[in-house]
């Protein structure tokens, strides 16, 4: 066998194994939890999720002040899918996160494939720059299921 044959084969050989371990999902995947996370540029942390305070004062969080934490420009939204948990499962659903921020465009995050670990769980994170001042929507689709729609309410003045 010449070289160039032993390299194709290998090639092949690789290829098949790929396709084979990579396993279809059992049932549709499901967004299981969306949270959002400060981040500190004064120390190199993150916040607790703020989207579970919906009461949590972000008033001029660009530098610190209202319930922040600490100044914050960058937040982390963070997107937990359940999936059946299938070893190495890829699920061809398409998630989209959509973020709106008052009066800027809309940016969209899509993910055409979803890999799960042996545990049924992705994660997906879209990392927000410039944020602190304007209130943001964020609306989370998995495929054709019911969006869910979460706001960051920031606001800065005087």
């Amino acid at each position: 066998m010449t070289p160039r044959t032993k390299l194709i084969a290998v090639a092949v050989l690789l290829v098949s194994t790929c396709l084979h371990s990579q396993s279809a999902p059992k049932f549709p995947s499901k967004v299981r939890a969306v949270t959002a996370r400060l981040f500190y540029e004064n120390t190199g942390s993150f916040s607790d999720d703020i989207l579970s305070r919906p009461d949590l004062a972000l008033w001029n969080t660009i530098i610190g002040e209202g319930e922040s934490g600490g100044p914050s420009r960058s937040t982390l939204i963070t997107v937990e899918v359940d999936g059946d948990g299938s070893p190495n499962a890829i699920h061809k659903e398409v998630l989209s996160v959509t973020t709106q921020e008052q009066g800027k465009p809309e940016r969209r995050h899509i993910v055409r494939n979803l890999f799960f670990a042996d545990s049924g769980k992705s994660f997906e994170g879209v990392w927000l720059s410039d944020t602190g001042c304007l209130p943001i929507e964020i609306t989370v689709q998995l495929d054709n299921q019911t969006p869910i729609k979460k706001k960051i309410d920031f606001q800065c003045g005087e």
